[in-house]
């Protein structure tokens, strides 16, 4: 079936078993990655989450409140937000935009 990503990379790894070459484990990277990062996985979640906020403390995960309350909380949330979606780590979709978004909020 079409998006059937599982069934393809068992398809795939039964290649690479049967005849092991450089491009077959390429696919079978690219396909570990298509599976880890489709849409409704935590990486996927994050993401969304980020282009969905609608101000600089929602991006963050905060509150005007927990700020005033902790200081230092921007820059805690900022540091974990930004292992999650940055482009480099996280290869969903949006990932990008979501790390410039994230950066945004944490210069204001």
């Amino acid at each position: 079936a079409a998006g059937d990503l599982d069934g393809a990379k068992r398809f795939a790894e039964k290649s690479e078993r049967m005849n092991p070459t450089n491009a077959a484990q390429a696919l079978l990277k690219s396909l570990d990655d298509l599976i880890e990062f489709r849409p409704g996985t935590k990486w996927a979640k994050a993401v969304e989450r980020i282009l969905e906020a609608s101000d600089h403390y929602a991006v963050l995960g905060l509150t005007p409140e927990a700020v005033s309350a902790d200081p230092s909380a921007p820059k805690q949330k900022y540091k974990r937000l930004a292992l999650e979606v940055h482009p480099d780590k996280n290869k969903a979709g949006g990932a990008e935009a979501a790390f410039k978004k994230l950066n945004e909020a944490h210069e204001t």
